[in-house]
């Protein structure tokens, strides 16, 4: 049996990745000055802000957004089926009650490439179970989702959806 929560090592793996930009941004300004004095204009500095905010606050609002969907998510995974324990209700389901299986996830992630930009390795799975209700699990909630869903949902095709931002809105029952 194992158990699947979001974590302090969850959050930190996504953490690490913008800090590097931090420290790379916080170096490159430092570079500069070093180069050119001092007392060079503030366009500079506004640049490198600016390069800042573009990367972080999308890549903070992105994680938030995955945090409130699972925060309060907890699976097991018991032989063949998996239970999602939400405060609100436990659903347990196994291969056979998937209708289908929808992952998204980041132009880079789909074609196994690295990863550009902050927000790429952000990516989230919507199971679409038979009796019509849907369970949203993120990539802070499982790491690896793809290896996972393969693992468990053996023989059902998951369909793989790329894009450059990924958000989850609120998802529509079919």
């Amino acid at each position: 049996m194992a158990e699947y929560k979001i974590t302090f090592l969850s959050h930190f793996r996504y953490a690490f990745k913008i800090s590097i930009d931090i420290i790379l941004l916080f170096i490159g300004y430092s570079y500069f000055l070093y180069k050119n004095g001092p007392d060079t204009d503030y366009s500079t500095l506004r640049f490198f802000i600016m390069a800042f905010l573009l990367e972080f606050v999308p890549t903070v609002s992105l994680h938030l957004n995955y945090y409130s969907f699972n925060k309060k998510t907890r699976i097991e995974s018991v032989f063949d089926s998996l239970i999602v324990n939400n405060l609100s209700h436990t659903i347990r389901f196994g291969k056979e009650d998937i209708s289908e299986i929808v992952h998204y996830m980041s132009f880079p992630s789909r074609n196994k490439k690295i990863p550009f930009l902050p927000w790429d390795q952000y990516s989230h799975c919507i199971i679409k179970l038979k009796n019509g209700e849907q369970v949203i699990l993120t990539s802070l909630l499982i790491y690896d989702l793809i290896p996972f869903m393969k693992k468990f949902a053996d023989g059902i095709p998951i369909t793989i959806e790329a894009g450059f931002y990924r958000w989850i809105s609120k998802p529509v029952l079919d």
